[in-house]
């Protein structure tokens, strides 16, 4: 049998990812992604963790030796559940470093392919305690960056980039 199972499922699709972020709009209650915390957080709980215990328990059966990889939000709470559901080893994975380190490769001018770093933290609370290009240690010319950019003044997000703009073009 398996020694692993990676599962990234998104009961509802996106729609109902959108209900979950438009919604508590409407009510004034604003989040920046809507899967984890807050009334889309707990929307988007109540329809995953029966899906993700299902499927866990259909692991157990078929291959109880594997260690299960959740990669689905809300992170934690589907954890959770699936370990207090059935006893089973569960892993929660986040894609908040490798979305960072590409970022950082962006802010740094350099491919990413060339980008090592040391990364602490759970979840979408990662910090980067060491990252270098190549041979180079990229934090000293991270940190000046990070200062230039704190002395100036914010910049809005341009609309078109973000889905989050026009709650009105979504129910």
């Amino acid at each position: 049998g398996a020694t692993a199972v990676i599962c990234t499922v998104g009961v509802g699709g996106r729609r109902a990812w959108e209900q979950d972020v438009f919604i508590p709009r409407r009510y004034g209650i604003y989040a920046p992604v809507g899967d984890t915390v807050g009334p889309g957080g707990s929307s988007r709980a109540l329809r995953m963790i029966p899906a993700m215990v299902a499927i866990a328990r259909d692991v157990l059966d078929l291959a109880p030796n594997a260690l299960f990889f959740n990669y689905s939000n809300p992170m934690a709470p589907i954890c959770r559940a699936i370990h207090k559901a059935t006893g089973a080893p569960v892993v929660g994975l986040c894609h908040g470093v490798m979305e960072t380190a590409r970022y950082l490769a962006r802010v740094l001018n350099a491919p990413a392919e060339q980008l090592r770093y040391i990364a602490t933290g759970i979840n979408h609370l990662t910090w980067f305690t060491q990252v270098w290009v190549g041979e180079e240690d990229a934090m000293p010319r991270l940190r000046a960056i990070a200062a230039e950019r704190a002395a100036r003044p914010p910049e809005p997000l341009p609309s078109s980039d973000s889905p989050y703009e026009s709650p009105e073009d979504h129910p």
